[in-house]
C-alpha cells in the first residue's frame, strides 16, 4: 500500500511540476489541488491494477493442479475432434467430386 501511495505521489508531483514548467498553471493552491486530484486518481488506478494482479495470482495458485489438467485434456480432445471432423469433411468432398466425374 505504501509503494502504491509513493508511486501515486511521484507521478502526481512530476505532472504538476511539468505543468508549472510549461506555465500552464501558477499559484500554490492550483498546484496543490491538481496534485491531490491526480494523486487520488493515480492511487485508485494503481491500487485496482495491483489488487487485480494479486487476486489473479492467488486464484491461479489456489486452484488445484488436477483442474488445470482437466481443462488441458478437454482442450486437447476438442482439437483432436475438430481435426477428425475436418479430415472427414475433406474426404467426403473429394469422394463427391470423384462420383460426379464418373
Amino acid at each position: 500500500m505504501a509503494i502504491v501511495g509513493l508511486l501515486a505521489f511521484l507521478l502526481a508531483y512530476s505532472v504538476v511540476g511539468w505543468l508549472y514548467e510549461l506555465a500552464i498553471i501558477s499559484g500554490r493552491e492550483t498546484g496543490s489541488l491538481i496534485h491531490w486530484v491526480l494523486r487520488t486518481i493515480i492511487f485508485i488506478a494503481i491500487y485496482y491494477i495491483v489488487a487485480t494482479a494479486i487476486r489473479n495470482y492467488y486464484w491461479i495458485v489456489i486452484v488445484p493442479v488436477y483442474i488445470y489438467g482437466a481443462v488441458i485434456m478437454i482442450a486437447v480432445i476438442g482439437i483432436i475432434v475438430m481435426k477428425i471432423l475436418k479430415y472427414n469433411k475433406e474426404n467426403y468432398l473429394i469422394r463427391e467430386k470423384l462420383n460426379k466425374g464418373i
